[in-house]
């Protein structure tokens, strides 16, 4: 069958060729061709059945699982797929939801969760709050649950788990009218399924990487978030969003790029971080940027290390001109000047051209042993000297675009992840959008998720912390911590902002404080999860 379609015979492995992407696309075509069929089969012995798989589309799932995003999601009745805070993180609860609902956007989403502490099979009970937190989690990112059990051998049921599930799941139907809503995001993080198999080929970590600091990033900035893919985007989606993201999108084809251009062109603000648009359809590297046009700069050539900084200039060397000044204050916020400091990541070595720079982009420094490959890099060293700007603001039409010659995406989700590279993200999101319809401001560990029901005219701002116990080394495996369990109601404040007028706040727990005055909400929240309902 493969010859009938390519042409040629299999290659003999992973030769990363043309051949090699033939025999992906084979892969690919025959476990869509195999779920339509069983579908088919299923549905012709019982019309009345539903069909769903156990989607591995998203990260951390490669070309291994023989899946893409978007092409093995709908293949069913709905798409499922699960979490587990052991397996996956605590973050990507929320989302894995968000990206099956971007893959089947045509979709329920289901996702299943278990009531044991570390695996489907232990005979362990998790703490009430921890079970609370991830299913409120769940649907307040608009999925629908299962809670997975698997009995022990001799058909044991855990009286302790069903009586905690029942109080999960009475709450839950409690909840239900303030859930499913449509969801408002600021930013649209966008995943290229094709820079996953090309450019991570058999290291994809250092691609979601990337995607997935991207996603912390805003998760503990407060700033509401939804997923592009490359498989299914159209201009339509990319106007949803008032900024979309690029994280290291390392290969992007001519039809993305122009409706890229198109997008900012009409008025859209495009965040570009790292290496994106540096490698051709086969995972190549390019000499220049395919975005070149849309950051406004030349591309030098790019930092073989990672462990690279950043520094701000001090206010008297800041650029002269105003509007540079302005942008480079607004992007430097919480961040030292004349202070370097590590964006660990890709960087990429530009000379602008239409392009406004800010910040300055330097090199690590090497040893003596390092530069005779005597010595690792593993672990970061200090700053060297500049090789070029750390930011680039070009104007594009009606829209704007702000690149990043680092990678704070990247930085965010590694091992020397420092809160300034963070705060990067969060203050070219706030330049680009300086406006956005909700600003939330609350501790690192509560997310926000808001969503719009037009009808009533009510915005809901779901809040849940995550209020994990701190562990002591493992038994093995050591530095790899596994996160500790939920036992405790959490206490904390936030804060949240609205353009628009309010005319009406409420909180849903009768035990959370909430004050109001004019546009601004202010709460306290004493549980993991609670409703601020804001009334416009």
């Amino acid at each position: 069958r493969f010859e009938r379609e390519f042409g040629h015979a299999m290659p003999g492995g992973l030769t990363w060729d043309a051949a090699c992407d033939d025999m992906l696309e084979f892969r690919y075509r025959s476990s869509e061709r195999f779920e339509k069929a069983l579908a088919a089969h299923i549905k012709s012995i019982n019309p009345g059945a539903s069909v769903d798989f156990n989607y591995h589309g998203n990260p951390p799932f490669s070309f291994e699982v023989g899946q893409r995003p978007v092409q093995h999601a709908g293949n069913g009745d709905f798409i499922t797929g699960e979490t587990g805070v052991w397996g996956f993180s605590a973050l990507t609860v929320g989302l894995n939801a968000e990206f099956y609902r971007a893959a089947a956007p045509h979709q329920r989403v289901q996702v299943a969760m278990q009531r044991g502490v570390r695996m489907y099979h232990d005979q362990t009970t998790r703490p009430l709050n921890d079970i609370r937190w991830e299913l409120l989690t769940l649907l307040a990112h608009g999925a629908f649950v299962t809670m997975v059990d698997k009995t022990g051998f001799d058909g044991w049921l855990d009286p302790l788990a069903y009586e905690r599930i029942g109080i999960a799941f009475r709450e839950a139907r409690a909840k239900s009218k303030h859930v499913g809503q449509k969801p408002f995001a600021e930013v649209g993080v966008y995943f290229s399924s094709r820079t996953r198999d090309w450019v991570g080929r058999d290291k994809p970590a250092d691609y979601f990487q990337s995607f997935q600091g991207a996603h912390k990033a805003l998760v503990y900035e407060h700033i509401p978030y939804g997923v592009l893919l490359d498989e299914n985007v159209t201009p339509e989606m990319l106007e949803q969003f008032p900024i979309v993201m690029l994280p290291n999108a390392g290969v992007l084809s001519s039809r993305e790029i122009g409706m890229l251009r198109g997008y900012v062109e009409r008025g859209g603000r495009l965040l570009v971080t790292g290496r994106s648009g540096l490698f051709d359809r086969m995972g190549a590297r390019v000499n220049e940027s395919l975005l070149s046009e849309l950051i406004g700069a030349r591309t030098i050539g790019t930092l073989d290390s990672l462990d690279n900084w950043v520094r701000f200039e001090s206010e008297d060397r800041l650029a002269s001109e105003k509007n540079s000044r302005a942008a480079a204050k607004a992007l430097s916020t919480d961040v030292r000047s004349d202070w370097p400091f590590l964006v660990k990541g890709p960087a990429v070595i530009y000379q602008p051209t239409s392009a406004a720079a800010v910040g300055e982009l330097l090199k690590p420094h090497r040893t003596t042993r390092q530069l005779a490959g005597k010595e690792g890099t593993d672990w970061p060293m200090s700053a060297d000297v500049k090789v070029g700007p750390a930011i680039l603001i070009n104007r594009v039409g009606r829209g704007q675009v702000i690149t990043f010659a680092c990678s704070p995406d990247y930085a965010t989700a590694s091992e020397h992840h420092i809160v300034e590279a963070r705060r990067l993200i969060r203050n070219a999101v706030r330049h680009l959008n300086p406006e956005p319809i909700v600003e939330i401001s609350a501790p690192a560990n509560v997310e926000a998720v808001v969503t719009d029901d037009s009808s009533s005219r009510t915005l809901r701002v779901h809040l849940l912390c995550y209020n994990a116990t701190p562990q002591t080394t493992p038994a093995r495996e050591r530095p790899y911590v596994l996160p500790g369990l939920i036992e405790d109601r959490p206490m904390f404040k936030a804060t949240i902002r609205a353009v628009c007028p309010i005319k009406h706040a409420s909180a849903l727990s009768r035990s959370t404080r909430l004050t109001r005055s004019g546009n601004t909400v202010k709460v306290v929240v004493e549980d993991i999860h609670d409703v601020v309902l804001l009334r416009y």
